[in-house]
């Protein structure tokens, strides 16, 4: 059994804990939830980080927002805007 199963069964125990409880008990099922859906989010994480990233799609050959070959993309663009 996984750590990601183990965490999962055990946060619906404590659901099913809860709802055949006597209300008018007093418990900490409602911290150890907690504890359970937030290991839960750091299994999920980890196995997110560990993961490789999705290749990245190629470049198009005439990419529009790329600039020109030559250009200085740090200059400011001219005053008037470019227009005469």
């Amino acid at each position: 059994m996984t750590a990601k199963t183990q965490v999962a069964e055990a946060i619906k125990e404590l659901k099913r804990f809860q709802e055949v409880r006597s209300k008018s008990e007093s418990d900490d099922s409602d911290e150890l939830l907690n504890q359970a859906k937030l290991k839960e989010g750091e299994l999920s994480a980890a196995a997110a980080a560990a993961a490789p990233p999705p290749p990245m799609p190629p470049a198009a050959a005439g990419d529009a927002g790329a600039p020109a070959p030559g250009a200085d993309a740090g200059a400011p663009p001219p005053a008037d805007g470019g227009t005469k």
